[in-house]
């Protein structure tokens, strides 16, 4: 499977589609089983006897993260609600399932069940889709160092990066954050890089607008 995975990142020229994974596996005869599809198309549009309901599909994935005990699976799992949240449901949907789905990923990241290796997966998704006052407020908190989840390693990239997931939400004042996080970062490259791209969140449209239209040039694409 990992195979067709990089294809689908780094061969265009090749068209990549895969279905994964087998469901004939003899521990799971009589159970439902959630499919993957890696793909470098476009899209990808995956049908049950030919109707796709995304509601009913994303519930289905959350009962099985939480079940789930093999981390790969637990991976895919992951892989397919951001998919379905992303792609599938409106702001509106979003904003209703937030709360529930906040707490399951939350959950899991303080369950003892979880391996420290998974945490830092579990913790990307939970910055990604956080949507709640709540959870905004725990990113904050883990950002400043005040929220601790045992196990859960926080290098400088990861504190970069919650300093971007606040500032795109617009928590308190993006500005402030941005800058104190620049401050901490002790790598020069990193620093030129987090300098560069913290425009993007910039609260300043004019501020926006020149850093993509910057990407123009090849050499800051890099």
């Amino acid at each position: 499977d990992r195979d067709f995975l990089y294809k689908s990142y780094w061969n265009p020229v090749e068209t990549t589609i895969h279905i994964l994974p087998h469901w004939n596996w003899p521990e799971r005869v009589g159970q439902n089983v959630p499919v993957f599809v890696y793909t470098n198309g476009d899209c990808a549009e995956l049908f049950l006897n030919g109707k796709v309901d995304a509601q009913k599909y994303f519930l289905l994935l959350l009962d099985y993260l939480q079940k789930e005990t093999e981390p790969q699976v637990r991976q895919y799992i992951l892989n397919g609600l951001e998919l379905v949240w992303w792609n599938f449901f409106s702001e509106e949907q979003r904003v209703a399932k937030a709360k529930n789905f906040e707490g399951i990923i939350l959950q899991l990241l303080n369950s003892s069940s979880i391996k420290d290796d998974e945490r830092k997966p579990l913790f990307q998704t939970y910055t990604r889709i956080s949507t709640t006052a709540d959870a905004q407020q725990n990113i904050f908190k883990i950002w400043k160092d005040e929220l601790k989840i045992k196990g859960l390693k926080i290098d400088e990239p990861d504190y970069m990066a919650l300093a971007y997931e606040l500032a795109v939400r617009g928590f308190g004042n993006s500005d402030s954050i941005l800058t104190a996080q620049e401050q901490k970062i002790k790598n020069k490259d990193r620093k030129a890089k987090f300098m560069f791209i913290r425009r993007a969140v910039s609260t300043d449209l004019n501020v926006r607008n020149a850093f993509f239209a910057s990407l123009s040039d090849v050499a800051n694409r890099r």
